[in-house]
C-alpha cells in the first residue's frame, strides 16, 4: 500500500513547510549569535523529521480510509531487511536503520529496472563509480522516526530554556504521549548500559545500583514523568550453587530475585494503568553461558568446561524451559496482556566460536517467545560485527548502537501507547483514551508481528 498524494496533501505540505520555516526562524533569533550556526546545523535532521510528521498527521484520515482495518499498516520497519546507516562515530545522532520496501525496488523480473543506480548497469564502458554519496532521499524518508531527536529537542527547547517559546511548546505537545510512562527491562548489564546511555544523552545520570550491584537500576526523566527500570536477570539457573562466581549475590533464580529484591520496586515499575509497566522487554544469555561453563568446571567435565562451543542439547532444553517460565512468571505479576518484547542476544566484540553458544540460546529464546505470543526486538542482530563500537568484550559503547537502541525502544513504546507508523510516516498518533491502556493499543498489530523465522 502506498500513501496517496492528492491535492489536499499538497496544500498541507505547503502549510507544513511554512510552519517549519517560521519555527526555525523563531529559534534562530532566540539564540545567541555565536551559537546560531552550530545550533541550526544540529537541528537540521530534527526539523526534517518535524516537517514529515506534521503533514503525516493531516494525512492520517486519508491513509486509514484506504484500508478496511489497521492490519495493512502493521509493518515493523526495524524487523525488515535493511541497512544500518552510520555516517560516522562522531555523528552518531544521525544513525538510522533504513528498511527495504517493495516501493523502493522493482525486482519482479523486469527487463530493465529504473530503480537500479546508473553505475550498476550492464554492459558498461567504464568501471562503476562507487564513491560514497549518501543515502537517497526516498530511502531515508522511509526510515523509522527518530524519537531520540524529539527527546533531545524537548530538553534543548523546554528544560534548558528560561521561558517556553512557541516552537518549544510545539515540541512539548508533540511528546504528550510519552508522559507518565514506565518501561521495564529485564536482562543483563548490556541493557543497563543502554538505559544509562539514553539517560546521559538527555543530561541525566540515572542510577545504576541503588540496591547494590546487579539488582535494580533506573533512568528517570521527571519532566515527562517517564521512567525506565532495569531488573538484573542473573541467568535462568534454578539454584544458588556453592560454586557461584558472584560471592555477594545471595539470590539467583528469577523467582527468588523477584520476591526478595524486585518486589519492593513495583511502585516505580507499574505504569498509569495501576497494574503493569507500559512495556516490558526481557532477555538472558550471556550470564547463562558463564553459568553453564562454571557448572561443568565445578563437576570437572573437561569436554564442556569451555565456552568456545555450541550449547549441548540438555543445556538448550533447560534454557528454553526456563525462558518459558520467565515469560509466564512476568505475566503472572503484570497480567497476560502486558506488552512484551524479547530483545535478541548480542554477541561478543570479537565474534568467534564462543558465540555459537549464544546463537543456540537466541534461537531457542526466539522460538519460545514466539510460541508464547511475544514479539522480537531485533537490536541484538543489528549490532553484530560492529566490534569498533564496543567499550569492552560484551558491551556496545555510547554512540551509534545506544542511539539506535533508544530509537527502537521509544518506537515500540509509541506503538504501546496507540501510535502507528507506516513506512516512515506516522499515520496514527496516540489518543488520550489509549495513554493508560497499553495492552489494548498493543493488540492493534500484535498478531501480525509474531515471528517464527530463524534469523
Amino acid at each position: 500500500m502506498g500513501l496517496r498524494r492528492g491535492a489536499t496533501s499538497s496544500v498541507v505540505r505547503v502549510v507544513a513547510i511554512v510552519f517549519v520555516m517560521v519555527s526555525l526562524y523563531a529559534l534562530y533569533v532566540a539564540l545567541d549569535e555565536q551559537a546560531r550556526e552550530e545550533r541550526l546545523r544540529s537541528l537540521e535532521a530534527f526539523v526534517t523529521d518535524s516537517y514529515r510528521t506534521v503533514f503525516s498527521k493531516a494525512e492520517c484520515q486519508e491513509v486509514q480510509a484506504e484500508t478496511s482495518n489497521g492490519t495493512d499498516m502493521c509493518v515493523d520497519g526495524y524487523r525488515r531487511s535493511g541497512y544500518l546507516f552510520i555516517p560516522s562515530e562522531e555523528q552518531y545522532t544521525r544513525t538510522r536503520y533504513i528498511p527495504f520496501y517493495e516501493s523502493q525496488f522493482q525486482i519482479a523480473g523486469e527487463s530493465e529496472d529504473d530503480s537500479d543506480p546508473p553505475y550498476a548497469r550492464y554492459p558498461s564502458a567504464k568501471d562503476p563509480e562507487l564513491v560514497e554519496t549518501g543515502i537517497e532521499t526516498d530511502f531515508m524518508a522511509m526510515a523509522p522516526h527518530s524519537w531520540m531527536w524529539d527527546l533531545n529537542a524537548y530538553y534543548e527547547f523546554v528544560n534548558k530554556s528560561e521561558e517556553t517559546t512557541a516552537p518549544a511548546q510545539r515540541v512539548y505537545n508533540r511528546l504528550d504521549w510519552l508522559r507518565n510512562k514506565r518501561i521495564l527491562l529485564m536482562g543483563d548489564s548490556v541493557d543497563r548500559y543502554m538505559m544509562i546511555y539514553l539517560c546521559n544523552e538527555l543530561g541525566k545520570q540515572g542510577n545504576a545500583e541503588p540496591m547494590g550491584r546487579h539488582v535494580w537500576a533506573y533512568c528517570k526523566l521527571p519532566e515527562l514523568n517517564l521512567t525506565i527500570n532495569h531488573w538484573h536477570v542473573a541467568s535462568l539457573y534454578t539454584t544458588r550453587p556453592s560454586w557461584w562466581w558472584q560471592p555477594k549475590m545471595e539470590f539467583v533464580p528469577f523467582e527468588e530475585r523477584f520476591e526478595k529484591l524486585f518486589k519492593s520496586t513495583l511502585p516505580e515499575v507499574i505504569g498509569s494503568n495501576g497494574r503493569s509497566p507500559d512495556l516490558v522487554m526481557y532477555q538472558s544469555g550471556l550470564w547463562d553461558q558463564v553459568t553453564f561453563t562454571k557448572y561443568f568446571q565445578a563437576v570437572k567435565n573437561k569436554g564442556l568446561s569451555t565456552g568456545d562451543r555450541q550449547a549441548s542439547w540438555q543445556e538448550l532444553r533447560f534454557f528454553m524451559a526456563r525462558m518459558r517460565q520467565l515469560i509466564e512468571h512476568t505475566r503472572g505479576i503484570f497480567g497476560e496482556d502486558v506488552p512484551m518484547l524479547y530483545r535478541t542476544l548480542t554477541l561478543h566484540k570479537s565474534v568467534g566460536a564462543k558465540d555459537l553458544f549464544l546463537e543456540d540460546l537466541d534461537r531457542g529464546a526466539r522460538y519460545v517467545s514466539a510460541e508464547s505470543g511475544v514479539e522480537m526486538f531485533e537490536w541484538g542482530k543489528l549490532v553484530t560485527g560492529f566490534s569498533s563500537l564496543y567499550v569492552d568484550e560484551v558491551h556496545p559503547k555510547r554512540g551509534p548502537m545506544s542511539w539506535l537502541y533508544g530509537n527502537m525502544l521509544l518506537s515500540y513504546l509509541f506503538r504501546a501507547s496507540g501510535g502507528i507508523e507506516y513506512e516512515g510516516q506516522i499515520v496514527q498518533w496516540p489518543r488520550e483514551s489509549t495513554f493508560g491502556s497499553a495492552a489494548e493499543a498493543w493488540e492493534q498489530c500484535h498478531s501480525a508481528y509474531i515471528d517464527h523465522s530463524i534469523r
